[in-house]
């Protein structure tokens, strides 16, 4: 008769715990404080959809070395890389100025509410918001879509165990912020502004 020895049940105690394990745990409390720690970085690729919208990609293909889930939430960050993004604020929704396009490797984003840990087919209204200099007038630029102040939400479908599609309604409406002198950020108004990503974990 099969005798199950303590090592052969641990050995399949740990096979049957990696082929339920879901690809994102939940984050342990480790920090002693009743808090779960922060999960760390984890790498993404990045493709922008480069049709129709205001925030677009460099068009050399998907973004692979710049973006990661961290704490769950999306950081797309070009501020290292040679790639670059192109910002058009040519749209302003109440009055401002046009300030035109922009393109540069300054950007960097940021997809909150925490979407790496959505179930498959979930839905979600999140807040985001990027920055970058704009590269003619040097100036550090901040772009809110909280859902307040008639600014949009930014759409997350996770559409596959590795895959979100992050989105905004096209023609959207964000806060510009002039955030060049630090600590002290000056609203310079509501501006269309848009955006679609594909988000998979390799």
């Amino acid at each position: 008769m099969f005798r199950k020895t303590p090592a052969k049940i641990s050995m399949l105690l740990s096979i049957a715990f990696l082929i339920s394990a879901p690809l994102f745990a939940a984050r342990p409390d480790n920090s002693g404080k009743g808090k779960p720690a922060p999960n760390p970085a984890i790498p993404v690729v990045v493709d922008i959809d480069n049709g129709a919208y205001l925030l677009r990609g460099d068009g050399l293909g998907a973004y692979e070395d710049e973006g990661g889930f961290f704490d769950d939430n999306l950081i797309f960050d070009l501020r290292n890389s040679t790639r670059t993004a192109s910002v058009d604020l040519n749209y302003p929704a109440d009055g401002g100025p046009a300030l035109g396009v922009t393109t540069n490797n300054s950007l960097q984003l940021n997809i909150r509410g925490q979407i790496a840990q959505m179930e498959v087919g979930e839905n979600r209204a999140v807040h985001g918001l990027y920055t970058f200099t704009h590269g003619t007038n040097g100036k550090k630029y901040r772009i809110n879509l909280s859902g307040g102040d008639g600014t949009s939400l930014v759409l997350v479908t996770r559409t596959s165990e590795t895959a979100w599609l992050v989105s905004t309604p096209q023609m959207s409406r964000a806060r510009l912020w002039d955030v060049t002198r630090q600590n002290k950020a000056v609203l310079i108004g509501l501006y269309s502004m848009d955006f679609q990503m594909v988000i998979t974990v390799p």
